[in-house]
């Protein structure tokens, strides 16, 4: 997850149930090999500074929670 060229809107993205969420440091952002990588980059619709790696990491880890529901309880 980066506002890098190519990255998708992440509320517009269907991310898997099997998923692992890489995220930009909050200065340079990810490095090219870790883009490299990469299936997917996503980044989140912003103004102003964008790259606030625990707001990202919040956002991203709700957007996946909102499209992969836990079906049992929590005990």
């Amino acid at each position: 997850m980066d506002n890098l060229p190519g990255s998708v809107p992440l509320e517009t993205t269907a991310l898997p149930r099997d998923v692992c969420l890489v995220f930009g440091s909050e200065g340079p952002g990810l490095t090219p090999g870790v883009v490299a990588g990469c299936t997917r980059l996503v980044a989140i619709t912003q103004r102003g500074s964008t790259r606030s790696l625990n707001a990202a990491a919040a956002i991203a880890m709700y957007h996946w929670s909102l499209q992969h529901p836990v079906v049992e309880p929590l005990a």
